[in-house]
């Protein structure tokens, strides 16, 4: 992903987090100051520290990935 936000995110900063697509809402909610209830968006982790350079431990444990096929794997660590 590649990113540009003046003032927010250090021109040619990088972060090894680990995100997925549905750490947006959650990191989209937090930049516009709104809480999200408890019932929307459980899997979904603002990675906004990160953009920022504010990270200073991992944001999430591991990820589970699941393929249009139904296999699933698990990403944790490196």
């Amino acid at each position: 992903m590649l990113v540009s936000w003046p003032g927010h995110v250090q021109a040619g900063s990088r972060f090894s987090q680990l995100t997925c697509l549905n750490d947006l809402f959650a990191t989209c909610a937090e930049i516009l100051g709104k809480k999200l209830p408890a019932s929307a968006a459980e899997d979904s982790v603002s990675f906004l520290p990160a953009l920022e350079g504010r990270a200073t431990e991992p944001l999430r444990e591991a990820l589970v990935h699941h393929s249009v096929n139904g296999t699933f794997a698990i990403r944790q660590g490196h």
